[in-house]
Protein backbone atom coordinates (compact mmCIF):
# COMPACT_ATOMS: atom_id res chain seq x y z
CA UNK A 1 0.00 0.00 0.00
CA UNK A 2 0.78 3.49 -0.85
CA UNK A 3 2.17 5.21 2.22
CA UNK A 4 -0.31 8.43 1.37
CA UNK A 5 -3.09 6.06 0.73
CA UNK A 6 -2.56 4.94 4.43
CA UNK A 7 -2.00 8.51 5.95
CA UNK A 8 -5.44 9.51 3.97
CA UNK A 9 -7.06 6.30 5.51
CA UNK A 10 -5.80 7.11 8.75
CA UNK A 11 -6.72 10.67 8.53
CA UNK A 12 -10.44 9.62 7.51
CA UNK A 13 -10.35 7.69 10.70
CA UNK A 14 -9.06 10.40 13.38
CA UNK A 15 -11.87 12.70 11.81
CA UNK A 16 -15.07 10.27 12.30
CA UNK A 17 -13.28 9.30 15.70
CA UNK A 18 -13.33 13.46 16.70
CA UNK A 19 -16.94 13.64 15.73
CA UNK A 20 -19.67 14.89 18.17
CA UNK A 21 -21.97 13.43 18.75
CA UNK A 22 -20.42 10.26 17.50
CA UNK A 23 -21.75 8.25 14.09
CA UNK A 24 -21.87 4.39 14.90
CA UNK A 25 -22.37 3.63 11.02
CA UNK A 26 -19.14 5.64 10.30
CA UNK A 27 -17.73 4.38 13.44
CA UNK A 28 -17.95 1.00 12.27
CA UNK A 29 -17.05 1.68 8.83
CA UNK A 30 -13.53 3.51 10.18
CA UNK A 31 -13.26 0.18 12.48
CA UNK A 32 -12.96 -1.88 8.81
CA UNK A 33 -10.21 0.63 7.50
CA UNK A 34 -8.68 0.22 10.57
CA UNK A 35 -8.66 -3.81 10.04
CA UNK A 36 -7.58 -3.15 6.68
CA UNK A 37 -4.70 -1.34 7.55
CA UNK A 38 -3.67 -3.65 9.76
CA UNK A 39 -3.51 -7.02 7.40
CA UNK A 40 -0.68 -4.35 6.12
CA UNK A 41 0.90 -3.54 9.35
CA UNK A 42 0.22 -6.04 12.03
CA UNK A 43 2.82 -4.52 14.66
CA UNK A 44 1.98 -0.65 14.44
CA UNK A 45 0.98 0.35 18.00
CA UNK A 46 -0.90 3.67 16.53
CA UNK A 47 -3.45 1.28 14.28
CA UNK A 48 -3.58 -0.72 17.52
CA UNK A 49 -4.53 2.69 19.74
CA UNK A 50 -6.70 3.54 16.89
CA UNK A 51 -8.55 1.04 17.09
CA UNK A 52 -9.08 1.31 20.77
CA UNK A 53 -10.03 4.66 20.18
CA UNK A 54 -12.59 3.78 17.98
CA UNK A 55 -14.29 1.52 20.50
CA UNK A 56 -13.79 4.25 22.81
CA UNK A 57 -16.07 6.27 21.15
CA UNK A 58 -18.68 3.01 20.37
CA UNK A 59 -18.64 3.28 24.09
CA UNK A 60 -17.42 -0.47 23.90
CA UNK A 61 -15.46 -0.04 26.83
CA UNK A 62 -14.37 -3.66 27.57
CA UNK A 63 -12.93 -3.94 23.78
CA UNK A 64 -11.51 -0.79 24.34
CA UNK A 65 -9.26 -1.23 27.30
CA UNK A 66 -8.37 -4.47 25.51
CA UNK A 67 -6.99 -2.67 22.73
CA UNK A 68 -5.35 0.62 24.29
CA UNK A 69 -3.66 -1.72 26.45
CA UNK A 70 -2.08 -3.69 23.78
CA UNK A 71 -0.72 -0.54 22.45
CA UNK A 72 0.55 0.78 25.37
CA UNK A 73 2.68 -2.39 25.94
CA UNK A 74 3.95 -1.65 22.35
CA UNK A 75 4.64 1.97 23.39
CA UNK A 76 5.30 2.03 27.37
CA UNK A 77 4.55 5.05 28.88
CA UNK A 78 3.13 6.54 25.91
CA UNK A 79 1.06 10.07 27.38
CA UNK A 80 -1.54 9.75 24.36
CA UNK A 81 -2.35 6.51 25.29
CA UNK A 82 -2.27 6.82 28.85
CA UNK A 83 -4.57 10.00 28.31
CA UNK A 84 -7.17 8.02 26.12
CA UNK A 85 -7.02 5.09 28.91
CA UNK A 86 -8.03 7.76 31.44
CA UNK A 87 -10.29 8.95 29.48
CA UNK A 88 -11.96 5.83 28.69
CA UNK A 89 -11.63 4.76 32.83
CA UNK A 90 -13.24 8.33 34.00
CA UNK A 91 -16.53 7.58 31.61
CA UNK A 92 -16.82 3.91 33.52
CA UNK A 93 -16.06 6.16 36.78
CA UNK A 94 -13.29 3.90 37.48
CA UNK A 95 -11.64 7.13 38.78
CA UNK A 96 -8.66 6.46 40.80
CA UNK A 97 -7.69 4.10 37.98
CA UNK A 98 -7.98 7.25 35.46
CA UNK A 99 -6.15 9.35 38.05
CA UNK A 100 -3.52 7.17 37.95
CA UNK A 101 -3.26 7.45 33.77
CA UNK A 102 -3.09 11.21 33.87
CA UNK A 103 -0.70 11.89 36.00
CA UNK A 104 1.20 8.78 34.52
CA UNK A 105 0.64 11.00 31.11
CA UNK A 106 1.80 13.84 32.67
CA UNK A 107 4.91 12.33 34.49
CA UNK A 108 5.93 11.16 30.77
CA UNK A 109 5.33 14.10 28.81
CA UNK A 110 1.69 14.43 28.47
CA UNK A 111 1.95 18.46 29.25
CA UNK A 112 -0.56 19.44 26.78
CA UNK A 113 -3.93 21.01 27.94
CA UNK A 114 -6.00 18.18 26.96
CA UNK A 115 -4.22 16.00 29.21
CA UNK A 116 -4.16 18.53 32.30
CA UNK A 117 -7.61 19.55 31.51
CA UNK A 118 -9.54 15.84 31.97
CA UNK A 119 -7.63 15.25 35.27
CA UNK A 120 -9.22 18.06 36.38
CA UNK A 121 -12.46 17.32 35.13
CA UNK A 122 -11.86 14.23 36.98
CA UNK A 123 -10.85 15.76 40.09
CA UNK A 124 -14.26 18.24 39.98
CA UNK A 125 -16.08 14.83 39.80
CA UNK A 126 -13.84 13.17 42.97
CA UNK A 127 -15.04 16.18 45.08
CA UNK A 128 -11.45 17.56 45.00
CA UNK A 129 -12.43 20.94 43.98
CA UNK A 130 -9.52 22.92 45.26
CA UNK A 131 -6.95 20.23 43.21
CA UNK A 132 -9.43 20.86 40.11
CA UNK A 133 -9.28 24.27 40.48
CA UNK A 134 -5.15 24.19 40.34
CA UNK A 135 -5.25 21.76 37.30
CA UNK A 136 -7.66 23.95 35.52
CA UNK A 137 -5.40 26.62 36.28
CA UNK A 138 -2.24 24.82 34.86
CA UNK A 139 -4.42 23.72 31.51
CA UNK A 140 -5.26 27.68 31.11
CA UNK A 141 -1.72 28.48 31.51
CA UNK A 142 -1.05 25.88 29.05
CA UNK A 143 -3.66 27.08 26.03
CA UNK A 144 -6.21 29.48 27.30
CA UNK A 145 -8.34 29.31 23.56
CA UNK A 146 -9.76 25.96 24.86
CA UNK A 147 -13.42 26.02 26.73
CA UNK A 148 -13.36 22.93 28.51
CA UNK A 149 -10.95 23.73 31.57
CA UNK A 150 -12.72 27.30 32.58
CA UNK A 151 -15.86 24.99 32.87
CA UNK A 152 -14.88 23.07 34.78
CA UNK A 153 -13.06 25.94 37.00
CA UNK A 154 -16.65 27.30 37.11
CA UNK A 155 -18.11 24.12 38.62
CA UNK A 156 -15.02 23.28 40.79
CA UNK A 157 -15.73 27.55 42.06
CA UNK A 158 -19.55 26.78 42.26
CA UNK A 159 -19.03 23.98 44.39
CA UNK A 160 -16.65 25.80 47.01
CA UNK A 161 -19.57 28.66 47.42
CA UNK A 162 -17.30 31.19 44.83
CA UNK A 163 -20.53 31.94 43.44
CA UNK A 164 -19.05 35.76 41.71
CA UNK A 165 -15.66 33.89 39.81
CA UNK A 166 -17.85 30.71 39.25
CA UNK A 167 -20.65 32.06 37.37
CA UNK A 168 -17.84 34.35 35.37
CA UNK A 169 -16.37 30.79 33.90
CA UNK A 170 -19.66 29.37 34.04
CA UNK A 171 -20.13 30.93 30.94
CA UNK A 172 -17.59 28.84 29.28
CA UNK A 173 -20.29 26.08 29.10
CA UNK A 174 -21.97 27.59 26.22
CA UNK A 175 -18.63 26.60 24.33
CA UNK A 176 -18.45 23.83 24.74
CA UNK A 177 -18.94 21.08 21.68
CA UNK A 178 -20.09 17.05 21.52
CA UNK A 179 -20.75 15.32 24.40
CA UNK A 180 -19.58 17.93 26.82
CA UNK A 181 -21.98 20.48 25.48
CA UNK A 182 -23.98 20.48 28.71
CA UNK A 183 -24.99 23.82 27.99
CA UNK A 184 -26.98 24.89 25.21
CA UNK A 185 -27.36 27.98 22.85
CA UNK A 186 -30.60 28.53 21.02
CA UNK A 187 -29.78 29.40 18.04
CA UNK A 188 -33.08 31.49 17.20
CA UNK A 189 -34.25 32.78 13.75
CA UNK A 190 -32.97 36.54 13.85
CA UNK A 191 -29.57 37.72 15.63
CA UNK A 192 -30.59 37.99 18.77
CA UNK A 193 -27.63 38.89 21.03
CA UNK A 194 -27.06 37.75 25.02
CA UNK A 195 -28.73 39.58 27.42
CA UNK A 196 -25.72 41.70 29.20
CA UNK A 197 -27.68 43.24 32.37
CA UNK A 198 -29.26 46.35 30.98
CA UNK A 199 -32.13 47.27 32.54
CA UNK A 200 -35.88 47.18 30.03
CA UNK A 201 -35.33 45.02 27.72
CA UNK A 202 -37.03 42.33 26.12
CA UNK A 203 -35.37 38.88 27.43
CA UNK A 204 -36.46 35.41 25.90
CA UNK A 205 -35.14 33.51 28.88
CA UNK A 206 -34.34 29.39 27.89
CA UNK A 207 -34.09 26.29 29.74
CA UNK A 208 -30.92 24.51 28.45
CA UNK A 209 -30.05 21.99 30.67
CA UNK A 210 -32.01 19.21 32.89
CA UNK A 211 -35.35 19.53 34.46
CA UNK A 212 -34.01 20.09 37.69
CA UNK A 213 -31.71 22.97 36.26
CA UNK A 214 -34.23 24.49 35.00
CA UNK A 215 -36.34 24.38 38.47
CA UNK A 216 -33.48 25.59 39.87
CA UNK A 217 -32.49 28.30 37.89
CA UNK A 218 -36.60 29.72 37.24
CA UNK A 219 -35.80 31.27 40.82
CA UNK A 220 -33.84 33.68 39.39
CA UNK A 221 -36.89 35.01 36.95
CA UNK A 222 -38.28 37.22 39.73
CA UNK A 223 -35.42 38.94 40.11
CA UNK A 224 -34.88 39.56 36.30
CA UNK A 225 -38.82 40.74 35.92
CA UNK A 226 -38.40 43.64 38.10
CA UNK A 227 -35.63 44.94 35.28
CA UNK A 228 -37.42 43.51 32.07
CA UNK A 229 -40.33 42.69 30.08
CA UNK A 230 -39.64 38.56 29.97
CA UNK A 231 -40.94 35.86 28.37
CA UNK A 232 -39.81 31.98 29.31
CA UNK A 233 -39.18 29.02 26.57
CA UNK A 234 -39.87 26.36 29.10
CA UNK A 235 -38.82 22.20 28.87
CA UNK A 236 -42.85 21.33 27.86
CA UNK A 237 -43.29 19.39 31.23
CA UNK A 238 -42.64 22.66 33.57
CA UNK A 239 -45.38 24.63 31.43
CA UNK A 240 -47.72 24.20 33.91
CA UNK A 241 -45.86 24.69 37.21
CA UNK A 242 -44.42 28.23 35.28
CA UNK A 243 -47.80 29.42 34.19
CA UNK A 244 -49.31 28.77 37.67
CA UNK A 245 -46.09 30.88 39.08
CA UNK A 246 -45.73 33.42 36.72
CA UNK A 247 -48.56 32.85 33.75
CA UNK A 248 -50.72 35.66 34.41
CA UNK A 249 -47.16 38.30 34.38
CA UNK A 250 -45.32 36.97 31.67
CA UNK A 251 -45.94 34.21 28.96
CA UNK A 252 -44.81 30.88 29.15
CA UNK A 253 -44.26 28.91 25.71
CA UNK A 254 -43.27 25.25 25.97
CA UNK A 255 -41.20 24.98 23.02
CA UNK A 256 -37.63 24.38 23.92
CA UNK A 257 -37.40 20.94 22.95
CA UNK A 258 -37.93 22.34 19.20
CA UNK A 259 -36.28 23.56 16.57
CA UNK A 260 -35.31 26.91 17.65
CA UNK A 261 -35.56 28.23 14.04
CA UNK A 262 -39.45 27.11 13.46
CA UNK A 263 -41.12 28.60 16.71
CA UNK A 264 -44.44 30.59 15.43
CA UNK A 265 -44.52 32.79 18.70
CA UNK A 266 -40.95 34.15 17.85
CA UNK A 267 -43.31 36.27 14.77
CA UNK A 268 -45.09 37.89 17.41
CA UNK A 269 -42.61 38.32 20.77
CA UNK A 270 -39.94 39.61 18.74
CA UNK A 271 -37.29 39.38 21.97
CA UNK A 272 -34.55 41.73 21.78
CA UNK A 273 -32.18 39.80 23.78
CA UNK A 274 -32.05 35.95 24.91
CA UNK A 275 -30.68 34.00 28.45
CA UNK A 276 -29.87 31.15 29.23
CA UNK A 277 -31.65 30.45 32.87
CA UNK A 278 -28.77 29.47 34.80
CA UNK A 279 -26.62 32.68 33.31
CA UNK A 280 -28.92 34.44 35.50
CA UNK A 281 -27.15 33.58 38.34
CA UNK A 282 -24.01 36.07 37.27
CA UNK A 283 -26.48 38.70 37.77
CA UNK A 284 -28.17 37.56 40.60
CA UNK A 285 -26.82 35.45 42.57
CA UNK A 286 -23.08 36.70 43.09
CA UNK A 287 -22.77 36.30 47.01
CA UNK A 288 -24.73 34.00 49.98
CA UNK A 289 -27.29 36.45 51.47
CA UNK A 290 -28.41 37.11 47.46
CA UNK A 291 -30.43 33.34 48.03
CA UNK A 292 -33.62 34.66 49.27
CA UNK A 293 -34.58 30.54 50.06
CA UNK A 294 -38.61 31.08 49.31
CA UNK A 295 -40.40 28.85 47.69
CA UNK A 296 -41.26 30.27 43.83
CA UNK A 297 -43.26 27.41 42.60
CA UNK A 298 -46.92 25.84 44.13
CA UNK A 299 -48.88 23.06 43.70
CA UNK A 300 -51.39 22.37 40.60
CA UNK A 301 -54.67 22.59 42.61
CA UNK A 302 -56.77 19.76 40.63
CA UNK A 303 -53.73 17.68 40.55
CA UNK A 304 -53.18 18.38 44.64
CA UNK A 305 -56.62 16.89 44.83
CA UNK A 306 -56.33 13.86 42.55
CA UNK A 307 -53.09 13.10 44.84
CA UNK A 308 -55.34 13.21 48.12
CA UNK A 309 -58.05 10.71 46.77
CA UNK A 310 -55.41 8.90 45.65
CA UNK A 311 -53.18 8.70 48.87
CA UNK A 312 -56.50 7.91 50.64
CA UNK A 313 -56.71 4.63 49.31
CA UNK A 314 -53.64 3.59 50.82
CA UNK A 315 -53.89 4.13 54.51
CA UNK A 316 -54.02 6.97 57.12
CA UNK A 317 -50.60 6.00 58.23
CA UNK A 318 -47.60 8.67 57.39
CA UNK A 319 -46.99 8.81 53.73
CA UNK A 320 -43.20 8.74 52.90
CA UNK A 321 -42.34 8.76 49.27
CA UNK A 322 -38.89 7.74 47.99
CA UNK A 323 -36.28 7.74 44.95
CA UNK A 324 -33.57 5.94 44.38
CA UNK A 325 -31.70 6.23 41.33
CA UNK A 326 -31.08 9.36 39.17
CA UNK A 327 -28.96 10.60 35.89
CA UNK A 328 -28.00 8.47 33.76
CA UNK A 329 -24.95 6.57 32.99
CA UNK A 330 -22.93 10.00 31.95
CA UNK A 331 -24.08 11.98 34.21
CA UNK A 332 -23.14 9.68 37.21
CA UNK A 333 -25.95 7.55 38.04
CA UNK A 334 -23.88 5.20 39.42
CA UNK A 335 -23.23 7.98 42.35
CA UNK A 336 -26.64 8.88 42.48
CA UNK A 337 -28.44 5.53 43.13
CA UNK A 338 -29.04 3.61 46.71
CA UNK A 339 -29.90 0.60 45.07
CA UNK A 340 -33.11 -0.86 46.02
CA UNK A 341 -32.59 -3.84 48.21
CA UNK A 342 -30.52 -1.38 50.23
CA UNK A 343 -33.74 0.15 51.31
CA UNK A 344 -35.18 -3.13 52.49
CA UNK A 345 -34.43 -2.51 56.01
CA UNK A 346 -35.92 1.18 56.01
CA UNK A 347 -39.24 -0.06 54.32
CA UNK A 348 -39.50 -2.90 56.80
CA UNK A 349 -39.14 -1.13 60.19
CA UNK A 350 -40.78 2.83 59.95
CA UNK A 351 -44.39 2.60 60.49
CA UNK A 352 -45.18 4.34 57.48
CA UNK A 353 -47.01 4.00 54.10
CA UNK A 354 -44.44 3.98 51.66
CA UNK A 355 -44.77 5.47 47.76
CA UNK A 356 -42.79 5.31 45.08
CA UNK A 357 -41.30 8.50 43.30
CA UNK A 358 -39.07 6.29 40.73
CA UNK A 359 -39.52 8.07 37.28
CA UNK A 360 -39.06 5.94 34.07
CA UNK A 361 -36.23 6.68 32.01
CA UNK A 362 -37.85 8.62 28.99
CA UNK A 363 -36.38 5.25 26.25
CA UNK A 364 -37.41 2.64 28.57
CA UNK A 365 -41.38 3.39 29.71
CA UNK A 366 -42.55 1.23 32.00
CA UNK A 367 -38.89 0.10 33.36
CA UNK A 368 -39.56 0.16 36.94
CA UNK A 369 -42.95 -1.31 38.05
CA UNK A 370 -41.78 -5.41 37.65
CA UNK A 371 -38.59 -4.44 39.46
CA UNK A 372 -40.31 -2.67 42.69
CA UNK A 373 -43.30 -5.81 41.90
CA UNK A 374 -39.64 -8.24 42.65
CA UNK A 375 -38.31 -6.06 44.69
CA UNK A 376 -42.01 -6.48 47.22
CA UNK A 377 -42.38 -10.00 46.74
CA UNK A 378 -38.91 -10.53 47.48
CA UNK A 379 -38.29 -7.85 50.35
CA UNK A 380 -42.01 -8.28 51.95
CA UNK A 381 -42.21 -4.98 51.79
CA UNK A 382 -45.22 -2.84 50.40
CA UNK A 383 -44.09 -0.01 48.15
CA UNK A 384 -46.32 1.17 45.63
CA UNK A 385 -45.59 2.49 42.89
CA UNK A 386 -47.31 4.09 39.73
CA UNK A 387 -46.15 4.88 36.71
CA UNK A 388 -49.43 6.84 36.20
CA UNK A 389 -48.42 9.26 38.97
CA UNK A 390 -44.33 8.83 39.15
CA UNK A 391 -44.17 9.83 34.91
CA UNK A 392 -46.25 12.62 34.77
CA UNK A 393 -44.73 16.26 36.05
CA UNK A 394 -47.99 17.80 36.37
CA UNK A 395 -49.50 14.94 38.60
CA UNK A 396 -45.95 14.00 40.73
CA UNK A 397 -44.42 17.38 41.09
CA UNK A 398 -47.64 19.72 40.74
CA UNK A 399 -50.10 17.38 43.20
CA UNK A 400 -48.73 14.01 44.62
CA UNK A 401 -45.74 15.44 46.43
CA UNK A 402 -47.51 18.09 48.21
CA UNK A 403 -49.72 15.29 50.12
CA UNK A 404 -47.05 13.15 51.45
CA UNK A 405 -45.33 13.94 54.81
CA UNK A 406 -41.68 13.37 53.69
CA UNK A 407 -40.17 13.06 50.57
CA UNK A 408 -36.40 10.81 50.58
CA UNK A 409 -34.18 10.84 47.74
CA UNK A 410 -31.22 10.35 46.08
CA UNK A 411 -30.15 13.67 43.96
CA UNK A 412 -32.61 13.92 41.29
CA UNK A 413 -35.17 16.80 39.88
CA UNK A 414 -37.35 15.87 42.54
CA UNK A 415 -35.72 17.28 45.26
CA UNK A 416 -35.59 20.84 43.15
CA UNK A 417 -39.18 20.15 43.06
CA UNK A 418 -39.11 20.32 46.54
CA UNK A 419 -37.06 22.95 46.96
CA UNK A 420 -39.14 25.27 44.85
CA UNK A 421 -42.56 24.37 46.66
CA UNK A 422 -41.56 24.00 50.30
CA UNK A 423 -41.83 20.38 50.09
CA UNK A 424 -40.49 19.07 53.16
CA UNK A 425 -37.14 16.26 51.62
CA UNK A 426 -34.61 14.79 52.87
CA UNK A 427 -31.98 14.17 50.09
CA UNK A 428 -29.42 11.30 50.35
CA UNK A 429 -26.28 13.32 48.70
CA UNK A 430 -23.04 11.17 47.98
CA UNK A 431 -19.68 12.54 49.11
CA UNK A 432 -18.68 13.44 45.64
CA UNK A 433 -21.44 15.46 44.83
CA UNK A 434 -22.60 17.65 42.09
CA UNK A 435 -21.31 21.69 42.76
CA UNK A 436 -25.35 22.13 43.44
CA UNK A 437 -24.90 20.46 46.55
CA UNK A 438 -22.02 21.13 47.84
CA UNK A 439 -19.11 19.76 50.11
CA UNK A 440 -20.44 20.36 53.50
CA UNK A 441 -23.52 21.45 55.25
CA UNK A 442 -27.37 20.45 55.35
CA UNK A 443 -29.14 23.12 52.82
CA UNK A 444 -28.84 23.59 49.72
CA UNK A 445 -28.43 28.07 48.76
CA UNK A 446 -31.26 27.83 46.10
CA UNK A 447 -34.01 26.52 48.49
CA UNK A 448 -34.96 26.92 51.85
CA UNK A 449 -35.05 24.62 55.29
CA UNK A 450 -37.22 21.96 54.03
CA UNK A 451 -34.85 20.71 51.75
CA UNK A 452 -32.00 18.96 53.69
CA UNK A 453 -29.10 17.81 52.11
CA UNK A 454 -27.82 14.42 54.20
CA UNK A 455 -24.06 13.08 53.08
CA UNK A 456 -22.84 9.73 52.81
CA UNK A 457 -19.33 9.37 54.51
CA UNK A 458 -17.05 7.29 52.02
CA UNK A 459 -18.41 5.36 49.61
CA UNK A 460 -20.92 3.26 51.47
CA UNK A 461 -24.61 4.34 52.10
CA UNK A 462 -25.42 1.58 54.51
CA UNK A 463 -24.58 4.51 57.72
CA UNK A 464 -26.56 6.95 55.96
CA UNK A 465 -29.46 4.46 55.45
CA UNK A 466 -28.96 3.49 59.25
CA UNK A 467 -29.13 7.41 60.35
CA UNK A 468 -32.31 7.55 57.95
CA UNK A 469 -33.72 4.87 59.99
CA UNK A 470 -33.11 5.92 63.57
CA UNK A 471 -34.39 9.92 62.99
CA UNK A 472 -37.50 8.32 61.03
CA UNK A 473 -38.18 5.72 63.73
CA UNK A 474 -38.54 9.13 66.35
CA UNK A 475 -40.80 10.92 64.13
CA UNK A 476 -42.94 8.10 63.25
CA UNK A 477 -42.11 5.07 65.29
CA UNK A 478 -41.18 1.25 64.25
CA UNK A 479 -43.41 -1.33 63.15
CA UNK A 480 -44.71 -3.52 65.44
CA UNK A 481 -43.99 -7.46 65.00
CA UNK A 482 -46.49 -9.69 63.69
Amino acid sequence: MQREQFDQILSDVAQVIATKPPDLAKLEEAQNKVEYLLLHDRDNPWLVFVMGSIYVTMGRFALAEYWLRQSLAMLPNQPEILNALGHMRQQENRLEEAKQCYEDAIKHGGHDSEVTNNLASLLVNNGTPHEAIEACDQAIALDDTKPDPHWNKALAQLELGNWREGWKNYEYGLALSGVSAYRKNRNYPTNIEYWKGTAGKSVVVYGEQGLGDEIMGASMLPDLMKECDVMVEAHPRLVSLFRKAWGDQIPIYGSRKADAKELPWMNWSNPQTKMPVMSLGKHYRNHEAAFPRIPYLSALDEQREDARKFLSELGERPRIGISWQGGTFPTRMDFRTIPLPMWQDLLKSIDATWVSLQYDPAEQPGMWAPIVNSFNDWAGTKLHHSELWNNDIDMCYGGLIHELDLIVSINTSIVHACGAMGVPCWTLTPSRPAWRYGLKGDSMPFYGGWVRVMRQQGDDWTSLLETVKSELSEMYGLKKAA
